[in-house]
């Protein structure tokens, strides 16, 4: 058959049935081993959906991916899961070849935002925007739907999901589409053309086009697309998506358990992922100097920890504010010992970019750092999704990412008094709705429809 539609019988819809499961097929490029944040919301839904006894998940993954970071200790969760994994052309060792970079340095989306770019480097990222679209795993779709195809003979699935970025993992699906029947559902952790740096790949008008052009294939075709805040669903809704549901990110209370609470010494701001150069805030930089300045002790038992990987641009601010010995660079870890960290701080630090684009974004550590029960402090735009979720939460402060110097002040200002006067932090925060469990069926009942 020209189409393939014949090839094998497949239910459209799942209807539960005491012989039969309902067979999922997740298709993701994270997976762990990798560390980082982009792993964890499938990798803790998989593991949660698979306990219903009604449900088979098989993960498709790649078998040689080039991670940003590695986090060994999260294969434990994952291990009894049935795992297809296939080898993938990664061009990020030609682009390390290309840029002249050391062969362990690890090429992450913060890249195109850097502050460090050189002419080489700025080349590469027009490379990348121009002729990887819609990104550097454009080499995995094409073999990936001619291995799905033959395993698909195998055994049908009703239903297939996509977790993305990155954005080809929808294009595998979109493919699969034209052979057989199944439930597809799309899930967007990040925006495609309305992601936050979009416009720094420099793309030319035929290149920018043709991302459109496949942003409108899979929201036309996909059954159910889902993302991760209001603000994006609308957007996905007005670029013509069909179905829109919104799922957060969360936490999952078992990570939190085992780690006891040991409060830092030092009146300690944290600040838990990836930092780059769009959303460091030089206000917050300038805050503390001058408390350092105006406040007896701020400036000796004051310690910012930051966590993850940094962009050198904060270095170089940093160092315009002579705060070196005020910043420890802590550079990425496991999540367990990130969870350490979030437990122990005085204070949350999140930083969300101050562009139009940002209004969706709900950074997923927010939600573990509702978990670890410590004050958030927020520096975000006014009007956000975050900001929402923060203060209904009841997990924090707030402040307007415009006019913030004298709030900010004020507020870093009291938690050092509260933490000098040896104050618990005794907000009520609600945070169950934001349970991997709660949101795995939420998941569920959208996978069955």
């Amino acid at each position: 058959m020209p189409n393939g539609q014949n090839d094998i019988k497949v239910n459209e819809r799942y209807t539960n049935s005491a012989d039969r499961k309902l067979r999922i097929l997740l298709i993701t490029y994270y997976w762990p081993p990798a560390g980082g944040v982009a792993v964890q919301r499938w990798m803790k839904f998989a593991d949660l959906i698979s306990r219903e006894k009604d449900v088979e998940i098989v993960v498709y993954t790649v078998a040689n991916p080039d991670y940003p970071e590695v986090d060994e200790q999260q294969l434990r969760d994952v291990d009894h899961l049935t795992t297809w994994k296939r080898r993938i052309f990664e061009p990020y060792a030609l682009f390390r070849l290309f840029t002249g970079r050391k062969r362990k340095y690890k090429v992450q989306q913060e890249f195109a935002t850097s502050s460090n770019k050189r002419s080489i480097d700025k080349l590469a990222i027009w490379i990348r925007g121009n002729f990887f679209i819609p990104d550097a795993r454009k080499f995995w779709i094409a073999p990936s739907v001619r291995f799905l195809r033959k395993k698909w003979k195998e055994g049908s699935f009703d239903c297939v999901v996509t977790n993305g970025t990155p954005h080809s993992v929808h294009l595998i699906a979109l493919e699969l589409k034209r052979y057989f029947k199944f439930r597809w559902i799309a899930d967007f952790r990040d925006p495609w053309t309305k992601v936050d740096y979009f416009e720094d790949l420099h793309l030319s008008k035929r290149a920018r086009q043709r991302h459109i052009d496949l942003e409108k294939k899979v929201l036309d075709t996909a059954d159910h697309v889902v993302t991760v805040s209001p603000a994006w669903a609308k957007d996905f809704e007005e670029l013509g998506a069909r179905n829109v549901s919104v799922v957060t990110n969360g936490y999952d209370p078992a990570d939190f358990a085992p780690i006891p609470t040991q409060l830092d010494r030092k009146f300690s701001i944290a600040h838990v992922g990836n930092l780059n150069n769009r959303r460091n805030k030089l206000v917050f930089w300038k805050v503390l100097k001058r408390l350092c300045n105006e406040i007896d002790g701020f400036e000796k038992d004051l310690v910012v920890k930051l966590v993850g990987g940094v962009d050198p641009g904060v270095r170089a601010v940093v160092d315009q504010f002579d705060l070196n010995d005020q910043v420890e660079f802590v550079g990425p870890v496991n999540h367990s010992d990130a969870i350490r960290y979030m437990k122990n701080a005085r204070l949350l630090l999140l930083l969300v970019g101050d562009d139009s684009l940002s209004e969706g974004r709900i950074p997923a550590k927010v939600f573990e750092y509702m978990a670890a029960h410590r004050p958030v402090l927020a520096i975000t735009p006014n009007k956000s999704d975050v900001k929402t979720v923060i203060q209904n939460a009841g997990a924090g402060t707030c402040i307007d990412d415009k006019n913030t110097e004298e709030e900010l002040y004020t507020t870093v200002r009291k938690e050092f008094e509260r933490f000098k006067n040896d104050e618990p932090f005794s907000a009520d925060v609600h945070t169950e709705q934001f349970t991997r469990s709660s949101l795995a069926n939420k998941m569920l009942q959208i996978i069955k429809g």
